[in-house]
């Protein structure tokens, strides 16, 4: 019988006791149904309001940077301050699970005091709560025993006054639990202290169990998620895993990371703020363990992004072998190397890493360096991607191409941060000359006023000339390639690379880059002053910015990603509508 027919009182018993996604479908579709659930419409709207993007409430704490927020928060809102009190929520009203979508469940702090202690007395007091915890799949297949598990996750939480200790044993637990209920997640943030073999304090009362009991939790949501073909079981939908932990403490293995990786519906992975230290910091309790023999690691993972992470170049080629699906690869500030004694990583290690590991199967790749040596032998413009035979996209610094290596200063350990340094070591560093510095009336660019150098004693260089002549960027760059970002800081080197890019499409490339569509100079450290830097070099090279404006292979967006096109195109015509005089042209476009 069709939906439509039944009486009100029947759809009103099915809107009552309808899963979260069904309501919702029957309600945009079905009249009938829209009209006799409207006293369930309310709560279904607050409900997914409060718990479809979810993320704890961390209005309360001192750091938080509005004060006013708590204060201010709308009606009605309920405080989460914990996966203890999400996990009692959920007791209460079970469809909550079903409405989360995305979780961050990466809690940066806790609360002591009253608040801990309200929680606490309604963990001991919930009737609900033992039931939920008998329906765990490590529960009901006898390897932990019901009482067991609730001690873990109240007693520890009890007796326990330090977060990064006992305490935290808790909250890995709690954090657990709520996993194995979550059907509907696509989007999962987690602690990577929480969910890996490391940074666990075992010597703590119920530490060794807690973490055994939560590690075969995870494996039995692999498992069933992989298993389950009725996309009932919990985390089967999940599309993207996030591992953070806010600062510089994670110690994390690749391959260890966390059981979550062996999710075969799981496409994007993201690790933030994580150091990698291979099995010497592992705890314990895990050297030994060993994974499934079934466990098939990262089945149909598409996307890897490292932001912010530690690790060397011999840990990355390792993980990324193991992605026979990998398409896009983004490694972002990476800027630290445990295995050698200077800081600042070789970039030519890390792209070797990455052509030897995964050259064959990679379409979009981003290399951000928070501090960058292009090569270890000292050839300018060493690093070349004609072997990676799927490429269509590519991001990385300016000076990851055209930053040397200077034997006598890195064998010093002396490192240069490239948005940091000087003006006269990154000139330098870069064409190995010395720069007139200008007067007071010339020092007029953003930079020129602070770091004492003109645009024109750059740009007229006659081994700058050269060096962008003899190392041109398209013939590091394979025939697949469609679309290349630079991303560049400040004036200097938006000039330099803009010399450099003019030379470069001065030539002929149809034939060697057949299908590029765009090259696109990403200025990051603007501060605002983009229009104003664009306007003084348009004093010096309009004929260079007349041509750039009217190119339609390269783009100029500011450091908020915008296009800047259209602000150049402004400047010049308002130049021209104040008969401005262009003067003696420079001659570096010839």
């Amino acid at each position: 019988m069709a939906i439509v027919l039944f009486p009100v009182e029947v759809l009103e018993y099915i809107a009552e006791y309808a899963m979260p996604e069904d309501f919702e479908s029957f309600s945009m579709t079905c009249k009938s149904f829209h009209a006799g659930g409207g006293k369930f419409r309310e709560k279904h709207n607050l409900l997914k309001k409060r718990y479809r993007h979810f993320k704890y409430d961390e209005r309360q704490f001192p750091w938080y940077k509005d004060v006013e927020a708590y204060a201010t928060r709308e009606k009605g809102d309920i405080l989460c301050i914990s996966p203890h009190q999400l996990l009692l929520q959920i007791c209460e009203e079970p469809l909550i699970a079903r409405y989360i979508i995305t979780a961050d469940f990466n809690l940066r702090d806790e609360f002591r005091g009253k608040e801990r202690s309200i929680v606490l007395e309604q963990l001991e007091l919930s009737s609900v709560l033992p039931e939920l915890m008998e329906s765990l799949p490590w529960v009901k297949a006898g390897q932990a025993g019901l009482f067991e598990v609730k001690d873990c996750l109240i007693q520890e939480y009890q007796y326990v006054d330090n977060f990064d200790q006992g305490l935290r044993q808790s909250y890995v637990l709690a954090t657990t639990v709520l996993l194995t209920l979550l059907p509907n997640v696509i989007e999962l943030v987690v602690n990577a202290r929480d969910h890996t073999l490391f940074y666990h304090d075992v010597n703590s009362e119920y530490g060794p169990r807690i973490i055994t009991i939560a590690w075969e939790l995870l494996w039995s949501i692999v498992h069933t998620a992989n298993e389950d073909n009725s996309l009932a079981a919990s985390l089967c939908k999940l599309d993207s895993l996030t591992l953070d932990t806010h600062r510089y403490d994670g110690l994390l293995g690749f391959l260890e990371a966390t059981p979550l990786l062996y999710m075969e519906r799981l496409k994007s992975f993201h690790m933030a703020n994580i150091t990698t230290s291979g099995h010497e910091y592992m705890s314990n309790a895990w050297k030994d363990y060993e994974m499934p023999a079934t466990a098939n690691f990262g089945a149909n993972l598409q996307t890897a992004i490292f932001h912010r992470i530690r690790c060397s170049d011999s840990e990355l080629g390792e993980f990324l072998s193991k992605l026979s699906q990998l398409r896009k690869l983004e490694l972002l500030d990476l800027d630290y190397l445990r295995e050698h004694d200077y800081r600042g990583p070789i970039c030519q290690d890390y792209v070797s890493a990455i052509e030897n590991s995964a050259r064959e199967k990679l379409e979009e790749v981003s290399l951000v360096f928070g501090i960058a040596i292009s090569s270890r032998n000292g050839e300018r413009g060493s690093i070349s991607f004609t072997s990676f035979q799927k490429l269509k996209s590519l991001t990385l610094n300016f000076d990851v191409f055209f930053i040397p290596w200077k034997g006598s200063i890195w064998l010093q350990h002396d490192v240069y941060e490239l948005s940091d340094e000087s003006e006269e070591e990154m000139e330098f560093s870069l064409i190995n000359t010395e720069v007139t510095r200008p007067t007071t009336a010339e020092a007029t660019t953003a930079e020129g006023s602070d770091r004492g150098y003109t645009l024109t004693a750059i740009l007229d260089n006659p081994e700058l000339e050269s060096v962008t002549k003899s190392h041109l960027l398209s013939e590091r760059l394979p025939t697949t390639i469609q679309n290349v970002t630079i991303r560049v800081n400040g004036l200097l080197t938006c000039a330099k690379a803009l010399k450099c890019f003019l030379t470069d499409m001065d030539q002929d490339k149809s034939e060697q880059l057949p299908r590029l569509n765009s090259i696109t100079l990403q200025n990051e450290a603007t501060n605002g002053m983009l229009p104003s830097m664009l306007e003084s070099m348009a004093k010096e090279q309009r004929e260079a910015l007349t041509w750039l404006s009217s190119c339609d292979k390269i783009r100029w967006t500011d450091d908020m990603g915008g296009d800047v096109s259209t602000t150049l195109e402004d400047i010049l015509m308002a130049q021209n509508a104040s008969n401005y005089e262009l003067g003696e042209t420079s001659s570096w476009l010839s």
